[in-house]
């Protein structure tokens, strides 16, 4: 008897395979269109498990959300809500995020060292008298 997820991964994965039917695309096709192997893509549509990336990947070629390729988890749930472009905005913004971190940290650090070295720096031995 099948446990509730393997019967939820095969659910998804006969969904993964109807939409690809219902474009008129071939294994191959997708595989190549989205950049991964066709080994990988037939074990997806056998209903192996997905990467994040995998789906996102796949979802981004068909132009749906995520939830439309499945979601393994929770947290995958809820980004399944937002569509492809929400998400690849949220990756633009974070990537900007991160510039920006690094332009005032490379601004801060030299500062920071040069206040260093105009103190002294403390001393560790004991104090003689």
């Amino acid at each position: 008897m099948e446990d509730y997820e393997d019967a939820r991964r095969k659910e998804r994965a006969a969904k993964r395979k109807k939409m690809r039917e219902t474009r008129g695309q071939t294994q191959p096709e997708v595989a190549e269109a989205i950049g991964y192997g066709l080994r990988s893509y037939q074990k997806w549509e056998a209903g192996g498990g997905m990467r994040p990336k995998n789906r996102r990947a796949l979802a981004t070629f068909w132009d749906v959300p995520v939830s439309e390729i499945g979601h393994e988890d929770e947290d995958e749930m809820l980004i399944g809500l937002a569509t492809t472009a929400d998400v690849n905005r949220l990756e633009e913004r974070l990537e900007e995020m991160q510039r920006e971190m690094v332009r005032l940290l490379s601004e801060r650090v030299p500062a920071a060292r040069q206040d260093a070295g105009d103190r002294e720096p403390p001393s560790r031995r004991p104090k003689r008298s």
